[in-house]
C-alpha cells in the first residue's frame, strides 16, 4: 500500500481520533498530496499535502500538513536501529518533552519556535515504513528557509540564539521544580552514538581512520610557526576524538545538562521575515538527535558550523550574552521596575486623555528599545506590544484601578479610604466644567 493510501485509510483517521487536529474536529474527509518537494532526508520521505477535515458543527476546512514516513536506506546509512531511534526520539519530544516543559513556558517558545505536532506512531515491527510523523505545514504561517544561508547576518544569529536560550532555560526550570519528572522523561531518550553515525555516513571503518580524518584539518596548521605553541593541547584532545564525541554528547551527570536539540544547524530551521527582509521569528524542527547533554552542544554546533568566521570574529562574547539574556529578561525588568514607577498611585487618581497619552509615549519608547525597533521601522504600537507580550499601559492602569475599587469596597465603613470613596462634599462647587472624577475613570474606556 502506498503512502497516500495509508494516510487516507489509517494514519490521518487515527490522528483525528487522537485529537491531533483539535478537539472540535470530529471527522477526517480526505488527503491530497501536492507537488511540493521536501529536502532529501537520510531516513524519511517527506510528503506535503492538504487534509480536509470536518468540525462538530459540520463545517469543513483544509489543513496543510507535512508527513514524514520512514524509509530503508539503500546505502547502509543509517542502519535500521539508528533510523528507528531517530523517529522514536522525535515523537518522544513532541509527546513527552513538550508537555513536560509547557508548564514553565511563560514566553510561549514551545508554540512559537517549534513545529505544531499532529500525530506520530512508531513500531518495533521489521517493516519500518509504518513509522510516521504528521506536522502542520510551517509555510502556512509564512515560514521559509533562510534566504541567504552562506552569508548569515547578525539578525538571524541573534534571533536563533535568543530562542535557543529560552528553550534551554525550560529544562533548568523543570529540573529545579520537578527533578523526578524531568529525569523520568529524559531517561526515555534513545542514545544514538554520534561518532558511529558520522563514521557510517563517511564510510570510516576504524577509530584510527576517524582520528586521521580529524587530524587532516590540523595538519596545515603545523606548518605555520605562529601556531606551533598552540597545537599541543588541541592535538591531545583530538587523539581520542571518537570516544570524546559521545562522552560529552551524553553527559547526564553534569548538573547543567538540558534536553538539547542535538543537530542544531541551519538546515533544521525556518524563518519568518518582515517586508524589509529582517527575520522576526524562527522555528526549529527535526528533533531526532535530542539528548540530555550540555547546552554547549547546540550553541557550539550552530556558531561554528553555520555562523561565518567574519560574523564570529570579535563577537563571540556578545553572541553568548544574547543567548543568556533573552528578550523576556528586559520585558521582566520593565514590568517589575519601570511600569510600577510610571503608574505610581494610578489606582487613586483620575486619568485624562493627556495623562494616558504621556504614559503610552514613554511605554512605547521603552518597548521599541527592547524589541530592537526605531520609529523609522514604521512598526505599529500593537505589533510591538504583541511581540513583547505587554498589555497597553492605559488598560493595565484601568485594571489596577478596578482592583483598588473592589479592595476598598471590602473595607469597613470606618476606614478613611472607604469614607473618601462613598462620601459626598456638602459645599457648592466652582462654576465651569468639573474636572474628571475618579469614578468616571473607572467607568470610561481606556481610549477616553
Amino acid at each position: 500500500m502506498g503512502v497516500v493510501e495509508r494516510l487516507n485509510s489509517t494514519i490521518l483517521p487515527a490522528a483525528v481520533e487522537a485529537g491531533g487536529f483539535g478537539k472540535d474536529v470530529k471527522k477526517f474527509v480526505s488527503f491530497e498530496a501536492n507537488d511540493t518537494k521536501g529536502t532529501d532526508q537520510f531516513c524519511s520521505a517527506p510528503v506535503f499535502g492538504q487534509v480536509t477535515l470536518e468540525r462538530s458543527t459540520s463545517e469543513r476546512f483544509v489543513q496543510p500538513v507535512l508527513v514524514k514516513t520512514q524509509i530503508q536506506s539503500r546505502t547502509g546509512f543509517p542502519t535500521k536501529e539508528v533510523s528507528d531511534g531517530w523517529f522514536y526520539n522525535e515523537i518522544l519530544f513532541y509527546t513527552k518533552v513538550v508537555p513536560l516543559l509547557r508548564k514553565y513556558d511563560k514566553c510561549n517558545v514551545l508554540s512559537s519556535s517549534f513545529c505544531e505536532f499532529v500525530y506520530g506512531a512508531t513500531t518495533d515491527n521489521p517493516n519500518s515504513e509504518e513509522n510516521v510523523i504528521v506536522l502542520k505545514d510551517l509555510r502556512e504561517k509564512g515560514f521559509k528557509p533562510c534566504t541567504n544561508p552562506d552569508q548569515l547576518d547578525g539578525d538571524h544569529i541573534e534571533l536563533v540564539l535568543d530562542r535557543l536560550g529560552k528553550y534551554h532555560a525550560l529544562s533548568f526550570m523543570c529540573k529545579t521544580d520537578n527533578p523526578s519528572g524531568f529525569h523520568e522523561v529524559a531517561s526515555q531518550i534513545k542514545q544514538i552514538s554520534h561518532a558511529e553515525a558520522i563514521s557510517s555516513f563517511a564510510g570510516i571503518i576504524t577509530k584510527e581512520a576517524f582520528r586521521e580524518c580529524v587530524f587532516r584539518g590540523i595538519e596545515p596548521l603545523r606548518k605555520e610557526p605562529r601556531y606551533q605553541d598552540k597545537l599541543v593541547d588541541l592535538c591531545a584532545n583530538c587523539e581520542n576524538a571518537y570516544d570524546w564525541i559521545d562522552k560529552y554528547g551524553f553527559d547526564s551527570r553534569n548538573r547543567l545538562t538540558v534536553i538539547t536539540h542535538g543537530d542544531f544547524k541551519l538546515d533544521n530551521m525556518m524563518f519568518k521575515y518582515r517586508e524589509d527582509g529582517k527575520p522576526i521569528e524562527v522555528v526549529f524542527f527535526d528533533l531526532a538527535w535530542i539528548k540530555l547533554s550540555s547546552p554547549a552542544i547546540d550553541t557550539s554546533y550552530f556558531l561554528f558550523y553555520n555562523v561565518p568566521t567574519v560574523a564570529r570574529r570579535g563577537r563571540l562574547h556578545h553572541l553568548h550574552r544574547v543567548y543568556h539574556e533573552a528578550k523576556e529578561s528586559k520585558v521582566r525588568v520593565y514590568k517589575t521596575v519601570v511600569r510600577p514607577v510610571l503608574t505610581y498611585a494610578a489606582e487613586t487618581r483620575a486619568d485624562t486623555k493627556r495623562t494616558k497619552q504621556q504614559l503610552r509615549t514613554v511605554e512605547m519608547k521603552v518597548l521599541r528599545k527592547i524589541a530592537g525597533f526605531t520609529l523609522r521601522d514604521r512598526q505599529t504600537n500593537e505589533s510591538i506590544r504583541e511581540e513583547c507580550q505587554i498589555q497597553d499601559i492605559a488598560k493595565w492602569t484601568k485594571m489596577r484601578r478596578k482592583m483598588w475599587s473592589e479592595h476598598v469596597e471590602r473595607m469597613d465603613g470606618e476606614r478613611l479610604a472607604k469614607i473618601c470613596m462613598v462620601g459626598r462634599p456638602h459645599s457648592q462647587r466652582q462654576p465651569g466644567r468639573p474636572p474628571k472624577r475618579w469614578a468616571q475613570s473607572c467607568l470610561s474606556s481606556p481610549e477616553n
